[in-house]
């Protein structure tokens, strides 16, 4: 079984490495100081139980995971564990634009104000145009734009629609506007 535990304990090692590179946080330090192989899947059970917590939503830690109790039960000491539940989805809450105070204000909430204004879908183009009136694009600003698109897809108050002949950007709960026709 020493064999097993050494393969075992050198993995725990690389597994905690790659856990500090993707949380960017502390993951808390286990000292082994024997090679008692009932102490070991115990501090094993007891650290995969905390990170199971503080990482579930992250599928690179289910597949981790996955892959541990495969591990654990080709070496024979395979705990019985239920699977990593995913936590709940935590609800962002929205800042207020009165609150930023020196802050520019976010991407998100210069798209939402532009609609409002507006009441028409917004082009990409005419969108970083608005932005930039309103607040300063440090950096380069191709890759605002990315930004800014990478956000409005995944914002769920959002939705690109097609609009006189390209795309753009509109609320995700509404229909399109029909569109002004010249007169």
């Amino acid at each position: 079984m020493h064999h097993a535990s050494t393969h075992f304990s050198l993995a725990m090692q690389a597994g905690i490495q790659y856990l500090r590179m993707v949380t960017q946080g502390p993951i808390p330090m286990v000292t082994i100081t024997h090679n008692d192989d009932d102490d070991l899947l115990a501090i094993h059970d007891e650290m995969a139980s905390m990170l199971d917590h503080k990482l579930s939503a992250m599928p690179e830690w289910r597949t981790f995971r996955r892959v541990d109790r495969m591990l654990l039960r080709r070496i024979g000491t395979a705990p019985v564990a239920a699977p990593v539940q995913v936590a709940p989805k935590i609800e962002r809450k929205r800042i207020q634009p009165e609150l930023f105070g020196d802050a520019p204000i976010p991407y998100m909430t210069l798209a939402a104000n532009a609609l409002t204004e507006t009441g028409q879908p917004i082009t990409t183009v005419d969108l970083m145009d608005y932005i930039g009136k309103r607040r300063t694009i440090t950096g380069d600003p191709k890759k605002a734009r990315i930004v800014v698109q990478s956000s409005l897809s995944k914002d769920e108050r959002f939705r690109s629609i097609p609009w006189n002949g390209g795309r753009a950007w509109w609320w995700k709960n509404q229909p399109p506007p029909q569109k002004k026709t010249a007169a």
